[in-house]
């Protein structure tokens, strides 16, 4: 019988008492186990598979903000496509925000919310499959994107026995399976295309589904 880690365990005692997905549980996984586990190879690999597949994207925009950043290891390669643009961070993380801060002060700055402001480019990976109701953070970020808007996450992801993540039904840390109905081609004021490619690496599911929203010029 194969043994839990200890920090799974961990993980599920702080689950139990202060919320999966709360902020305390969040702050205490990247202080222990978010490099153990790869989590900064993971974010840097899905920034990767948006560069490799999403080529429609003005490379000349000067704002971009990764919202839910992790500890910001986007940056590198959003770096290199998009080098004219500032870029910006945030995650409800305080502990993400401070590593952050400490890895990549020289290539970006960080925000607060609420804010006042809009971004050319807001990108959002691997957030809203975590959250109670990703249509609702969707909603908020299209508010404070000025002309493109990238949700990324794992493609029709699924239990073992092939049913659908679900509130009533999550694995682990993810509440929802997300798939192509979440969003319509034309929604909030946006154009959308979507795109689908393999990730490996990836600690849950090897697919991940993008969703490419640019701003129509009318709205």
């Amino acid at each position: 019988m194969k043994m839990p880690k200890f920090n799974d365990l961990i993980n599920k005692v702080i689950a139990k008492y202060s919320g999966i997905n709360s902020e305390h549980y969040w702050n205490s996984r990247f202080n222990r186990d978010w490099e153990k586990n790869n989590g900064r190879l993971q974010t840097g690999i899905y920034a990767a598979g948006f560069l490799m597949n999403v080529h429609n994207i003005d490379s000349s925009i000067k704002s971009i903000l990764d919202y839910g950043c992790g500890s910001g290891d986007s940056f590198p390669f959003l770096k290199m496509k998009f080098n004219s643009a500032k870029f910006y961070y945030y995650d409800f993380s305080k502990t993400a925000m401070n590593k952050v801060a400490n890895n990549y002060s020289h290539i970006a700055d960080s925000i607060e919310f609420p804010i006042n402001r809009k971004f050319e480019l807001v990108y959002c990976s691997n957030v809203i499959e975590h959250l109670d109701s990703p249509k609702d953070l969707i909603t908020d970020l299209a508010e404070i994107s000025s002309r493109y808007l990238i949700i990324q996450a794992p493609f029709d992801e699924r239990h073992l026995d092939a049913s659908v993540i679900s509130l009533d039904n999550p694995k682990g840390e993810h509440f929802h399976t997300i798939n192509l109905e979440l969003l319509n081609e034309k929604e909030l004021g946006f154009e959308w295309s979507t795109y689908v490619f393999k990730v490996y690496n990836a600690e849950n599911s090897p697919d991940q589904i993008i969703f490419v929203g640019e701003k129509n010029p009318s709205t």
